[in-house]
């Protein structure tokens, strides 16, 4: 006896039915109720025609049909194990839209920043013969006041300055610091404290480093980096849907402060659409009084009483000392040279900037090209940026502050080396990846980090400054 698997019966019934179709019509077929039946006669199929009933006919048509249908789909993976739904966000269905972003491509000099009016103030800057500092400076005041969501005089930032004619980076770290009154007990009642609230807030550090900055490396009167960013403020700016989602997302405690709901609210108590126009009067005076007062202003000066005032009424423990005492610290820059001669410098810690070295002496060693963005090269590509990134990422438990950390130069000389590139390029499997952070080395994992705001800017005469300011929130 002769056997078939379902695909062979299914294939010579169908055969049979579009016979019958083809040679008898379709009318006929049906009318003479006949389909194929199959015998084994010496391992051969004899097809033969007896004659049944119309229904059958019917009821095998559409069990063909069906079994096509699961045949087809089994074929195009409808069966397969699902993975989507493990993702966090899923795999788009649709494919993403380009970027809103224009492509420009510059003559003279760039000034990138995530508030748009914000650009053109960095611009106007230079064309008034401007440092590169100056119209960072200029940038970022202008950018405390369109994304006050995400920075502004209340935070710190790190920047990286490059003068070209002396060939030399420098890092200015001016992040906050914790109240001297902190304890390592403050937040154990209630760590949520330690996120939200007046005893989250550190010693502010953006103003002084605008200042320590400028002095440096300023050449424009201070005032004029900072009149720019007035007019906008008392003209008004528009909110972005970036904001706009900031405000939803804490609408509780914006809607506590006087001036941002008065800022950000409408009669009815909803907070305004994107595109209306905001004016954050009180930021306004505050501007105004340090561009005529200066960058110690808010340290020494008249707002440094009004601001502790301010936080301690709300029931914040920073003190005027706290304010007095704060200073920036300037650092020598992370560093390393690539294959093709280029030199490369970022902020040390407590920034990241020697994790980003390691990221590209890892890439440095692949020899990337354009060909590796072809189609058939851009999956191994991409694959092994990803676990440079990785691996680099895991040796982030490694780090922190310089001034608590016993191991520095080690820590230093070992994540920006070539050694350690090559090592972690012999690490990376071409056929497999894990989300496991201790596959990489990770001892712990640390949540994504939200709101920050950058400028990059580039001036005629290639001076640089690469800045990253936030507000923690």
């Amino acid at each position: 006896m002769v056997t078939f698997t379902v695909y062979q019966f299914l294939s010579i019934s169908f055969q049979c039915l579009i016979w019958r179709l083809e040679f008898a019509g379709p009318a006929s077929a049906l009318r003479s109720s006949t389909i194929c039946r199959w015998e084994i006669i010496n391992k051969d199929i004899l097809l033969t025609t007896p004659r049944i009933k119309t229904k059958y006919v019917v009821i095998l048509v559409i069990l063909v049909l069906i079994c096509i249908g699961l045949g087809t789909a089994h074929l195009m993976g409808a069966f397969s194990k699902k993975v989507g739904h493990l993702l966090s966000p899923p795999n788009p269905v649709t494919p993403i839209k380009p970027s809103a972003s224009q492509l420009h491509i510059f003559n003279k000099a760039a000034v990138c920043a995530d508030g748009i009016p914000c650009a053109k103030i960095g611009k106007d800057i230079f064309e008034k013969n401007g440092s590169v500092v100056d119209a960072a400076i200029a940038t970022l005041f202008c950018n405390g006041i369109v994304n006050m969501h995400s920075m502004g005089l209340g935070g710190g930032f790190f920047m990286t300055i490059y003068i070209r004619n002396e060939k030399k980076a420098y890092t200015l770290n001016a992040r906050e610091f914790a109240p001297i009154n902190t304890t390592a007990s403050l937040y154990n009642n209630d760590p949520k404290t330690s996120k939200k609230g007046p005893l989250a807030v550190g010693v502010p550090g953006e103003l002084k480093g605008y200042w320590a900055a400028y002095k440096r490396f300023g050449k424009l009167p201070w005032k004029d980096l900072i009149q720019p960013s007035i007019d906008l403020c008392e003209q008004g700016y528009k909110i972005t849907l970036s904001q706009y989602d900031s405000l939803v997302t804490d609408e509780e405690n914006i809607k506590k402060d006087t001036h941002l709901k008065t800022w950000f609210t409408e009669d009815d108590d909803k907070f305004k659409p994107t595109g209306s126009v905001v004016k954050p009067t009180k930021l306004c005076e505050t501007l105004k009084v340090i561009a005529n007062e200066g960058g110690d202003a808010l340290y020494n000066g008249s707002l440094a009483k009004i601001f502790v005032q301010d936080i301690q009424d709300m029931g914040g423990i920073i003190t005027e000392e706290d304010m007095k005492n704060y200073t920036v610290e300037w650092l020598d820059p992370v560093q390393t040279q690539f294959r093709n001669g280029d030199h490369f410098y970022s902020m040390p810690m407590p920034g990241g900037g020697l994790l980003l070295a390691m990221i590209l002496n890892t890439l440095d060693g692949y020899n990337f090209t354009s060909e590796s963005l072809y189609p058939e090269n851009i999956v191994q590509t991409y694959h092994r940026a990803i676990e440079a990134y990785k691996y680099a990422y895991a040796r982030r438990s490694d780090m922190g502050d310089m001034n608590f950390l016993d191991n520095v130069d080690e820590i230093v000389s070992n994540m920006s080396s070539h050694q350690l590139a090559d090592h972690v390029r012999s690490l990376i499997n071409e056929t497999k990846t894990s989300n496991d952070p201790k596959t990489y080395g990770g001892v712990f994992v640390t949540k994504n980090d939200h709101g920050t705001a950058h400028v990059s800017i580039l001036a005629e005469n290639g001076d640089a400054v690469s800045a990253t300011s936030t507000i923690n929130l």
